[in-house]
């Protein structure tokens, strides 16, 4: 059985002095983007990170200095050691505790880097990245020059984090450890919230509880935006209103009663093109992706531009100009005849919503998916994970575990392997060093590949992409290995 946790990840309450910053783990999303925004504002900032990656190369440009061993050379010299919840064991943050360091988490940071900005929150445990990117992108082409921390970079490695001139700040949030309740924005939007993080939520009531909690913190006279298609977060809206918070509420989505209603998604090869209703009026804009999703997404960042008063024909044009989020469907090309797309799904709605929009780009062609799990989802969602891969995929390949379930879980690949099978499919397993050729040997011409989870698994889609093209070069691409 999984556990969950109901502590409170802030241990450090005073001050934060952002002078010298050391972050643990600088080279994940969320925290580059931070160590970005702080090295922008003229901090010194170091870090420790366990691997090499574009990412630390983009932070090394902004004059970060990085260690690649979790030890505590710059630790010493700090005013303050900032982590994430999953390095809260480390011996960086041990170290700092010893000495007297203030240690904060990255929650306390983005709250500090707010510094009198109006703050715009993304919550949700499905859609953050693409609709903080969207709204970041769109209000950078309106001219308003935000600050921005994304837990996804944007067009190129650390691209996740910007330090603007303007008057915004537009933060994707975590609920993962439930730190976005110590968030005061100004302007909150829940994207859509089902049950997830099983080690830290009990059931979907636990999360309305937590998004509640954070909704309600939103300054007086701030906004509310809702997913108008998804009950739990209209839940939370009713909730807001019984306790008759000083909010404006708004919504969108397809429902009959959303403040910004889509009449109409259809896709056209790589384009979605979305009609949406606002009062009395309508607009039509294409996004530069295949997604459903990512359109839904979008329509809920064009609602947040509206409730900031930005004219919808100039919101809509704004929101046209968005160019992705890495590892949110991402198509990094195509080698051989075979597209490659890397997707960050691991619950099982995201895996579905993914798979069947590649499964439409592949027409009468097969998909095959790369699929690492997540450890602590299989434990509580083993069957759905299944059932959702097996039915979006005509051929699997499955990676081992990413992450640690519980101790005593019993949680291996092979348990998703037998949920597989159970759920009427079959995965194939490569043998070490022998993933390319497998996914080489299982794919034809016209085929897409999709490598998916939370973990390295990107690494294999540039490596396989790599090899594709290689052979195709070398004119043996199809050919039996």
């Amino acid at each position: 059985m999984t556990s969950t946790v109901h502590h409170d990840p802030l241990h450090n309450r005073g001050p934060i002095n952002l002078h010298r910053p050391h972050f643990v783990g600088i080279g994940e999303p969320a925290m580059a983007a931070l160590a970005h925004i702080c090295a922008q504002r003229g901090s010194l900032v170091t870090g420790s990170h366990h691997t090499d990656n574009p990412a630390l190369a983009a932070l090394r440009a902004a004059h970060c200095r990085i260690e690649l061993v979790p030890d505590a050379i710059h630790v010493h010299t700090a005013t303050c050691v900032v982590y994430s919840t999953a390095a809260a064991d480390s011996l960086p943050v041990h170290s700092a505790r010893a000495a007297g360091i203030p240690v904060v988490h990255h929650a306390q940071v983005l709250a500090a880097l707010v510094d009198g900005r109006h703050l715009l929150a993304v919550a949700g445990t499905h859609g953050k990245s693409v609709t903080t990117g969207i709204l970041a992108q769109a209000l950078t082409k309106l001219g308003a020059d935000p600050t921005y921390a994304i837990a996804a970079d944007l067009d190129a490695p650390g691209s996740g984090g910007h330090h603007g001139t303007g008057r915004l700040m537009v933060a994707e949030t975590d609920e993962s450890d439930r730190s976005f309740q110590h968030l005061h924005p100004d302007l909150a939007v829940i994207t859509g919230i089902h049950h997830d993080h099983p080690d830290t939520y009990t059931d979907l009531a636990d999360h309305i509880d937590a998004h509640t909690a954070f909704a309600a913190n939103i300054r007086p006279g701030g906004i509310l935006i809702v997913n108008a298609d998804n009950p739990a977060t209209l839940e939370v809206a009713g909730r807001l209103r019984e306790q008759n918070q000083p909010v404006t509420i708004a919504s969108y989505g397809k429902a009959d009663h959303a403040t910004v209603r889509i009449l109409g998604m259809r896709r056209t090869d790589r384009t979605m093109r979305v009609d949406v209703r606002r009062g009395d009026q309508e607009v039509e804009f294409a996004l530069a992706t295949p997604s459903i999703v990512h359109a839904h997404d979008a329509v809920a960042a064009l609602a947040a531009l509206a409730e900031l008063d930005y004219p919808l024909d100039e919101a809509f044009v704004a929101v046209s100009a968005f160019t992705g989020v890495d590892r949110r469907f991402t198509e990094l090309g195509e080698g051989g005849g075979r597209l490659v797309i890397d997707s960050y799904a691991a619950h099982p709605d995201q895996i579905s919503a993914d798979l069947d929009t590649a499964d439409a780009l592949a027409g009468n062609h097969n998909v095959l998916v790369v699929f690492q799990p997540s450890g602590e989802r299989v434990a509580a969602f083993a069957d759905q994970i299944a059932g959702a891969v097996t039915a979006g995929a005509d051929k699997i390949v499955l990676l081992d575990i990413h992450g640690h379930p519980a101790p005593g879980s019993g949680v291996t690949r092979q348990t998703v392997a037998d949920a597989i099978s159970a759920a009427g499919g079959t995965s194939y397993h490569a043998a070490p060093g022998g993933l390319i050729d497998l996914v080489t040997t299982l794919t034809e011409p016209g085929d897409i590949v999709v490598t998916m989870g939370t973990g390295d698994v990107t690494h294999h889609a540039h490596a396989i992409l790599n090899h594709l093209r290689q052979r195709t070069t070398l004119g043996r691409v199809g050919a039996p290995i």
